[in-house]
């Protein structure tokens, strides 16, 4: 999966904007999957009242609703979904990498409505066990400014490894 945002000023006077890209990625079972990549990062954490914290753990979990943007977040992070063990009757899901990467963007947003706010999410909670996003927007307090005359853009990439 590729994901390519590009801009264009084609004015004489820079111009800011925001913007986002939400990557939301299917899996069997959101408790079971972790996010790598954002240890000793700082975060803002919207499901715990905006509070700012300090990532500690090599691994994001998802026991609960996760909302967080972490601050200038590497350009890679791995999604980790691990398989299941075959028992009698029951169903074999194997398991799966997805590494994530991201230019022109400096922060990571990682998020799961939780099963508290699933209803509400009915719309893409379709046929999966969970809905994970990982997205890769710029830092929404602190907009673009793209200069006069100028081209660029953002890219985001998922790949299964």
């Amino acid at each position: 999966m590729e994901v390519t945002l590009g801009v264009t000023n084609t004015g004489a006077e820079p111009f800011t904007f925001t913007t986002s890209f939400h990557t939301y990625l299917s899996v069997f079972a959101a408790s079971a999957v972790t996010v790598e990549g954002l240890a000793g990062l700082r975060y803002r954490d919207a499901a715990a009242g905006g509070f700012e914290k300090q990532e500690e753990s090599v691994r994001v979990g998802f026991t609960g609703e996760v909302n967080r943007i972490y601050f200038d977040a590497p350009a890679e992070a791995r999604l980790v979904e691990p398989g299941s063990l075959a028992q009698p009757g029951s169903l074999v899901i194997p398991g799966r990498t997805t590494l994530i990467r991201k230019a022109g963007f400096t922060d990571t947003v990682v998020w799961n409505p939780g099963s508290r706010n699933a209803p509400s999410c009915q719309t893409w909670i379709r046929t999966t066990t969970a809905v994970l996003c990982v997205s890769k927007p710029p830092p929404l307090a602190c907009p673009f400014t793209w200069p006069p005359a100028s081209a660029g853009g953002a890219t985001v990439t998922g790949d299964i490894i």
